[in-house]
């Protein structure tokens, strides 16, 4: 399979920074989740080059080495928020890349992406926590990131290199094609619904361990600490 089906539409890079929270429970937030725009990058094994992670006991590594949005997510988030996040400009959600047109329904665990160099291997999505809240200053954002399932997607790095706006994505492979991110989000969800989706998830060999687990305590019953406090 060698399919081209997205463009990188901005790359983004951020330093760790400690934000005050004057109106929140939480008096500051220290995180690198305001990144910045750039041209091109350069991706090794742990992430782009040059970026932060401010908790590095729940971000970054081998499984959450590059974080990914689509324009069908921030079309989604906008307007369940009515407001006009720009994928364009710095971001306020995380990520490093963002791609056209595509969303959560479009990108599996297991598949291989080629972008420019760099060859990804998607794992996981995103479990969203209360700085998405914070970062916004939109109190419900998080719960709302949640319960819609625009998470948006984390990948290990197979092969490190340069990438640039305007490479174009190849989807390489695609081995685990029931396994979207929508779909796993929804097992989080609503575990009772999706058992055999769930079984097949926890013996997939890709699956970030962070989610897999999560994934296997919520179908079990076990309470799970989903992290989406409010701001």
């Amino acid at each position: 399979m060698q399919q081209p089906f997205s463009t990188v539409l901005s790359l983004k890079i951020g330093a760790v920074q400690t934000t005050f929270l004057p109106d929140s429970n939480r008096k500051t937030m220290v995180s690198a989740i305001a990144k910045q725009p750039v041209q091109s990058a350069i991706v090794s094994l742990l992430g782009f080059e040059g970026d932060e992670h401010g908790d590095p006991a729940h971000h970054g590594g081998i499984y959450k080495a590059v974080f990914m949005l689509g324009t069908k997510t921030y079309a989604a988030i906008n307007a369940l928020c009515e407001k006009t996040f720009d994928p364009l400009l710095a971001t306020q959600f995380g990520e490093n890349m963002v791609f056209s047109d595509i969303g959560e329904e479009d990108i599996c665990v297991g598949d291989i992406l080629r972008v420019g160099q760099v060859r990804l291997c998607v794992t996981q999505p995103r479990q969203p926590c209360w700085k998405l809240g914070a970062s916004t200053r939109i109190p419900t954002m998080t719960q709302t990131i949640f319960h819609h399932g625009h998470t948006g997607w984390y990948a290990k790095v197979l092969h490190e290199g340069h990438v640039q706006v305007n490479d174009t994505v190849v989807l390489e492979e695609r081995p685990f094609a029931t396994l979207s991110i929508r779909a796993l989000n929804q097992s989080l969800l609503d575990p009772k619904t999706h058992k055999a989706l769930i079984q097949e998830a926890l013996t997939c060999d890709v699956l970030g361990p962070s989610f897999k687990s999560a994934l296997a305590k919520k179908s079990g019953g076990e309470a799970v600490d989903l992290s989406y406090q409010t701001f």
